[in-house]
């Protein structure tokens, strides 16, 4: 595809946080991707206090751009640091990170992101994918998959509410025994 037509859809999913002049500038690329992952997972989080919640938003784009700059995407890393702080949840936390390396493998298109360097992401959770590993498989070791809730050991979660880190695990355990490639490519296959 021609790189003026991937230009024209990246504008349309990050609207004038994108600018075609600069789609090297790792910071751009990082800020783009971080807001819709944030908005993606933000109808579920609660407002709080407006000025921790700007810098917990702060705190993780700085943590993800560190990681586009090293070039070693290890999600899980920055997924563990901000649960549980201002009320994050695992599974919000899980879904902004996932989300932020969905958005990201969009720009994988240039020089500096490779698709290789996404092999440790994880299929980021919600409902829709719940929903598609339900379809494929309704239960797996501790797990047992409902309609848009996870039931682990007689606990039941919504995406969002999930506080378990070895229920988390476990998803993508299962994701990564679903998918033919990646977990990552799993929900970029079956999130439509």
């Amino acid at each position: 595809m021609e790189e003026r037509i991937i230009d024209f859809y990246k504008r349309g999913l990050y609207g004038s946080n994108y600018n075609v002049k600069n789609k090297n500038d790792i910071n751009m690329i990082a800020n783009c991707c971080f807001t819709n992952a944030w908005k993606d997972m933000a109808r579920t989080y609660p407002i709080s206090n407006q000025e921790e919640r700007i810098e917990l938003k702060a705190n993780i784009l700085k943590d993800l751009t560190t990681q586009i700059k090293s070039k070693k995407y290890t999600p899980r890393e920055i997924i563990n640091k901000y649960t549980n702080v201002q009320n994050l949840t695992l599974g919000q936390s899980q879904k902004v990170v996932n989300m932020f390396f969905k958005y990201l493998y969009t720009f994988s298109d240039l020089e500096f992101i490779k698709p290789e360097y996404f092999s440790d992401c994880d299929c980021p959770i919600d409902s829709i994918i719940i929903n598609r590993i339900k379809e494929k498989q309704s239960q797996y070791k501790d797990i047992i998959l409902l309609q848009d809730r996870v039931k682990y050991k007689n606990k039941i979660y919504a995406w969002s509410k999930i506080d378990n880190y070895d229920c988390y695990l476990q998803l993508q355990e299962l994701i990564e025994n679903l998918s033919p490639t990646t977990k990552l490519d799993f929900d970029f296959d079956e999130w439509n």
